[in-house]
């Protein structure tokens, strides 16, 4: 049976900075288990139109490894993944694919794992499966009665051709705000159907030029973000409110918005 210093679970954002930061602590006896048959996690998993992450670029990267070459101030899936596949180098050899991880039981001390038909037993074992692993379809009654095609953001056909067609989008989360803008101009018809209508802001997006300020925008982006943060407690949610209608209600000359 093999053995491992440490076994990490998934090939993502998490597993991948784990594994670097384990090799940066010189501890290269590791194994990362990645269930796919490639790296990239929820950036490998979602190609929907308009997929971008939400958080500006200068933020989104590891902090010991920056990516000077960010095409925009809010990435898209692409590119994202492109920079996780880069970063990711110095530990390729170490990730392991096609290997899910069926059982892992702490036991005399050490992790006793099975993964892709496989065993392995390690000293620590850490999780990275991340929270948006798997796609969560709603029990809709009638739902195994609809002709058409059916399918998760998270597992877009894009074989399907939706041009003309009548869409029925169940859902307003930060997906939703994305590839929403780029169905509704094709669509023949787009129904959307929410729960809870979301607060959405303007979104500052646009081309990234000067490399050499990066340092400095990621550190404003973080400053920004926490006072955004502080700015969503229940004290301030008014103020927040009265942003998202005023700048992004029908009418409004603020077009690019984001959920927050």
């Amino acid at each position: 049976m093999e053995h491992t210093r440490v076994a990490v679970v998934g090939a993502g954002f998490g597993g991948i900075g784990m594994a670097l930061a384990l090799r940066r602590a010189g501890i290269d006896d590791v194994v990362v288990l990645e269930r796919a048959d490639g790296i990239g996690g929820v950036w490998r998993d979602n190609t929907y139109p308009g997929a971008a992450c939400d958080v500006p670029s200068p933020l989104y990267s590891y902090s010991f490894a920056p990516n000077r070459t960010w095409p925009r101030r809010y990435a898209e899936q692409p590119d994202i993944l492109a920079y996780l596949r880069r970063v990711a180098e110095p530990v390729r050899d170490r990730v392991r694919l096609n290997a899910p991880v069926t059982r892992a039981e702490f036991t005399g001390g050490r992790w006793h794992i099975d993964a892709g038909g496989t065993r392995l037993v390690a000293d620590a074992l850490v999780s990275a499966v991340g929270q948006l692993s798997e796609p969560v379809v709603p029990d809709l009654p009638g739902a195994d009665r609809f002709a058409g095609p059916a399918f998760h953001s998270a597992r877009w056909r894009h074989d399907v051709d939706l041009r003309g067609k009548r869409v029925a989008v169940v859902g307003t989360g930060a997906s939703a705000a994305q590839f929403v803008p780029r169905v509704q101009p094709v669509a023949g018809a787009l129904a959307v159907f929410q729960r809870t209508a979301p607060h959405v802001l303007p979104k500052p997006d646009g081309e990234l030029r000067r490399a050499g300020a990066r340092r400095v925008e990621r550190l404003a982006t973080c400053l920004v973000g926490e006072l955004l943060s502080a700015a969503l407690d229940s004290r301030h949610v008014g103020a927040v409110e009265a942003l998202a209608s005023s700048t992004c209600a029908p009418g409004s000359a603020t077009r690019a918005c984001a959920p927050s």
